[in-house]
C-alpha cells in the first residue's frame, strides 16, 4: 500500500480534520486553530492517529477535557488528538479494588464510581476537572490525596518504540504535580488506560484543615460525606466546572504552590505575618511548601483583579479567568505580571501548573 493511500484510509477512519478552532475544546475558551485534529475513541484509533502524525512528522498534542491548558492564539501547527477512550472496569482482590479506566474518561466519573462502590483513595479528589489520562501526567492532588498514591500501572503508547507498554508506579517517577510524562520525557508517552488500586471498604482521608473544620462536631463521615464536602468546598472557590455550581472560564489553578528553603520561607513569613488560615506546609526534607495564592494576594493581586479581558477569579486567586473575549496573550500578560510581582516582593518564582500549548518557548523564560 502506498503512503498516500495509507494516509487517506487513516483520515477516513479517524475523520482527521484540518484547520479546527481549539477554543471550544478548552475550559478557558481560548485558543487558535490546529493544523490537524482528530478524535480517538479506542486504543487502535489513538495508535493509528499517532502513526499518521509520525508519517507526516507532525508534533502531537493530546487533549483530554481541555481543563489544564492554555492554547496559543497562533494555535498548534501539528495534530491535536482528542482522547475519548472511555470506560471503567473493576475487580476486587481481598480488600483491594482494582479499577481500569480509559484515559479519556471524565475524572469525576471515576471518583463517583469509586465512592458509590465504597472504594477509598480518591474521595478528596472530587471536583477536579479533566480526564483520567491527565491524572498521572499532572499527578493531581487535593486535600491530602494524590493520584500517585493509588495508581498501580499506566498503559501508554511509547512513541519512541512505536508500541503499547505498561509502566508501574515507580517507573512513572511521580513528584509534586509532575511525572515522567510531563517532566523527564514530555511528549514521549501517550496515556491510554490507567489502573488504580483502591481500598475496598476503606475509611475516607481527613487530613486537611478545611475538611476537619467541615466535620467538626458532626458524626464520623463516610466516603460519600467527604466526597460531597470537597465538592462544596471547591465550589465555594469557583473551582468546580459543573452545571450545578457557579464557575468561571478558567484552567483551574494556573500556578503551583512553590516549595522553598526555610531561609526564603522565613523572609516571606516576616513580610506576610501569620495571617488567617494555613498557608504553608513543612516538608519531610526540611523545605516548606507555600501557598501560591497567599503570595499572589500579598503581592498586590487580589481576588477579582482585572486586566483587560482577563482576570483573577473573585473566588480563588490561583485561578486566572477569561472574562469574555480574552486572548491567550492577555492571560499570559496577566500571569507574567503576577509572576514578576511575587518574584520582586518575595524572591520566589511561582511555576505555571497550566500546560502551555502552541507557544514556541515559555513566556516566563526571560523573567
Amino acid at each position: 500500500m502506498q503512503k498516500s493511500q495509507l494516509e487517506s484510509i487513516l483520515r477516513y477512519m479517524l475523520q482527521i480534520k484540518e484547520n479546527i478552532l481549539l477554543a471550544p475544546f478548552t475550559t478557558l475558551g481560548i485558543g487558535g486553530r490546529a493544523r490537524y485534529f482528530a478524535e480517538a475513541k479506542a486504543m487502535d484509533e489513538m495508535v493509528q492517529a499517532l502513526r499518521f502524525a509520525g508519517e507526516k512528522r507532525l508534533p502531537v498534542h493530546i487533549m483530554g477535557r481541555g481543563s489544564n491548558v492554555l492554547v496559543s492564539d497562533d494555535g498548534f501547527d501539528g495534530l491535536v488528538l482528542l482522547n475519548r477512550i472511555s470506560g471503567i472496569k473493576h475487580a476486587k482482590d481481598g480488600d483491594k479494588a482494582i479499577i481500569v479506566a480509559g484515559a479519556g474518561e471524565d475524572w469525576q466519573n471515576l471518583v463517583d464510581f469509586a465512592v458509590a462502590n465504597g472504594f477509598a483513595g480518591v474521595e478528596t479528589l472530587s471536583g477536579i476537572p479533566g480526564s483520567v489520562g491527565g491524572a498521572p501526567i499532572q499527578n493531581i492532588g487535593a486535600y491530602g490525596q494524590e493520584a500517585s498514591h493509588v495508581i498501580k500501572e499506566v498503559i501508554v503508547y511509547d512513541t519512541e518504540r512505536g508500541k503499547v507498554v505498561r509502566l508501574g508506579r515507580a517507573e512513572c517517577d511521580f513528584g509534586y504535580r509532575k511525572s515522567i510524562f510531563n517532566a523527564k520525557h514530555p511528549g514521549r508517552y501517550v496515556v491510554l488506560e490507567v489502573i488504580f488500586e483502591l481500598k475496598a471498604g476503606g475509611e475516607p482521608t481527613l487530613l486537611y484543615q478545611d475538611l476537619k473544620l467541615h466535620f467538626a462536631n458532626k458524626p464520623k463521615p463516610g466516603l460519600e460525606d467527604v466526597h460531597l464536602a470537597v465538592l462544596e468546598i471547591r465550589a465555594k472557590k469557583g473551582m468546580v466546572i459543573h452545571p450545578d455550581f457557579e464557575s468561571y472560564k478558567s484552567a483551574g489553578s494556573f500556578f503551583k504552590n512553590p516549595v522553598v528553603s526555610k531561609d526564603i520561607f522565613d523572609k516571606a513569613k516576616d513580610a506576610i505575618g501569620e495571617g488567617n488560615g494555613k498557608w504553608f506546609w513543612p516538608q519531610a526534607d526540611g523545605k516548606i511548601k507555600v501557598s501560591a495564592a497567599k503570595l499572589i494576594e500579598s503581592s498586590g493581586f487580589p481576588k477579582g483583579f482585572k486586566f483587560g479581558n482577563a482576570g483573577i477569579s473573585p473566588k480563588h486567586s490561583l485561578s486566572l479567568i477569561n472574562l469574555g473575549g480574552a486572548k491567550a496573550s492577555e492571560i499570559i500578560e496577566l500571569a507574567k505580571k503576577i509572576f514578576s510581582g511575587v518574584k520582586d516582593k518575595f524572591g520566589i518564582s511561582i511555576e505555571p501548573e497550566v500546560q502551555l500549548v502552541g507557544f514556541k518557548e515559555s513566556p516566563f523564560k526571560q523573567i
